[in-house]
C-alpha cells in the first residue's frame, strides 16, 4: 500500500534522459498525465533518469518503472543499473527479474518450450551469417519480417521479400554484425487489421488497446501509427491460458 507525503516512502519515478528521441508530437507526455494522478494521490515522488550516476537510489523505498525508453540503446548499462537496483533490495513496479526477462525477445522461445504458440521465429546470433533463403522457405513464405531481439520503437525493423533480400542482404549484414537479430514470417493481419495490446493489473483484465499502421506500413508503434483506439472486449472472450503442464 503506497503512503502519503507525512510517512517516510520516497517513490522514484523512472524516465529517460533523451527526451523527444522516443515519442511523438501527437501523443500526450505521458510523465505529466502520470505526474498529475500522482499529485492528486498525495504520493511523496519523484522523476528520475534511469541513467544518472549522481541519483542516490538509497534515498528512495520505492521504484515505480515508467518509462526508461533509451533502454535498447544503452543494454548493457541499463542492464547494470537493473542488477544494482536489484542488490539495493529496492521494490519495483514491476519486477527487476520480469524486466530484465521481458527486455530480450528470446523469451518467446521459454514460451514456446512451455507450450504456448508463437509466431515462427528464427533467432540470429550477432556476427553470423544467416540462410535467409532457407528461412523463407522454413516458412512457406514470400515475405519475411526482420528485427532486433533488444528493441523497441521498431528499430531496425524491416520487411524482406524474397525478390529483394539480395539487394538489401550488405546493409542486413552490417546490422547483424553490431547485434542479435531475430526473422519471423511477414503477418498481413498486422497491417490490414492491426495489433491488439490486452492490459492486466494484478492478474484482472482491464482493458484492450487496437493499434493500427499507416497505409502500406505494417509497424504499429506511435513512431508510424494511423491511430490507437480503446477496444472494447467481451471478457468472455479473453482466454486467458492455463499453466502448460512442465
Amino acid at each position: 500500500m503506497l503512503k502519503n507525503k507525512d510517512c517516510i516512502m520516497r517513490i522514484a519515478v523512472i524516465t529517460y534522459e533523451a527526451r523527444g528521441s522516443y515519442s511523438a508530437s501527437s501523443v500526450a507526455d505521458e510523465d505529466l498525465v502520470l505526474e498529475k494522478i500522482l499529485n492528486e494521490l498525495d504520493l511523496n515522488f519523484k522523476f528520475e533518469i534511469w541513467s544518472d550516476k549522481n541519483v542516490n537510489w538509497e534515498n528512495y523505498s520505492l521504484i515505480l518503472l515508467k518509462s526508461p525508453w533509451d533502454y535498447f540503446d544503452r543494454y548493457t548499462e541499463f542492464l547494470d543499473w537493473c542488477r544494482h537496483i536489484k542488490d539495493l533490495g529496492i521494490p519495483v513496479y514491476n519486477s527487476i527479474d520480469t524486466v530484465v526477462w521481458n527486455s530480450d525477445k528470446r523469451y518467446l522461445k521459454e514460451i514456446q518450450e512451455k507450450g504456448y504458440p508463437i509466431v515462427p521465429t528464427e533467432f540470429i546470433e550477432k556476427s553470423t551469417l544467416p540462410d535467409v533463403e532457407s528461412i523463407f522457405r522454413l516458412f512457406n513464405t514470400e515475405n519475411l519480417v526482420l528485427k532486433p531481439t533488444v528493441s523497441g520503437g521498431a528499430k531496425n525493423t524491416m520487411k524482406l521479400s524474397k525478390a529483394t533480400w539480395n539487394e538489401k542482404k550488405e546493409s542486413i549484414l552490417s546490422l547483424i554484425r553490431k547485434e542479435d537479430f531475430m526473422l519471423q514470417p511477414y503477418v498481413k493481419e498486422v497491417a490490414e487489421v492491426g495489433e491488439y495490446s490486452y492490459l492486466f493489473f494484478n492478474g484482472k483484465y482491464s482493458h484492450a488497446i487496437l493499434k493500427t499502421a499507416k497505409s502500406g506500413d505494417f509497424r504499429v508503434q506511435h513512431f508510424f501509427w494511423r491511430k490507437h483506439q480503446k477496444y472494447r472486449a467481451q471478457r468472455s472472450s479473453i482466454a486467458i491460458p492455463s499453466k502448460p503442464s512442465e
